[in-house]
C-alpha cells in the first residue's frame, strides 16, 4: 500500500491531531515502515495453522498460576502484621 502525504494529512485529522509539514514528512515515512511490516505479515502462508485466543497456551498458564499458594498479607507485610491488634492513643494512656 502506498501512502501519500495527502493520506497522512486525513489520517491526522481523523485521529484529531495536528502534524505541521514537517512532522508530516516524519510521520508519514514511519508509517510506510508500519505498512510494510503489515504487508510481510500478510505474506506468510499460515494455512493449516489454528487460530490461537491467547499468546501462550491457556492451560499452561493456569498451571503455573496455581502451582504454587499465594502468600498471604503476613509473608507480604510482616511489619504490618507485628502491629498491635488494638491501636491505643499516647495522648490517653493513664
Amino acid at each position: 500500500m502506498t501512502l501519500t502525504l495527502a493520506d497522512v494529512h486525513r489520517i491526522a485529522h481523523l485521529a484529531r491531531i495536528e502534524i505541521d509539514a514537517a512532522a508530516r514528512d516524519e510521520v508519514h515515512t514511519k508509517l510506510e515502515a508500519i505498512f510494510a511490516m503489515i504487508n510481510e505479515l500478510q505474506a506468510v502462508d499460515t494455512t493449516g495453522i489454528v487460530p490461537m485466543s491467547h499468546a501462550q497456551e491457556r492451560d499452561a498458564a493456569v498451571a503455573r498460576a496455581t502451582s504454587s499458594p499465594k502468600p498471604t498479607s503476613a509473608q507480604l507485610y510482616p511489619e504490618v502484621s507485628r502491629r498491635p491488634s488494638r491501636t491505643v492513643c499516647t495522648l490517653c494512656r493513664g
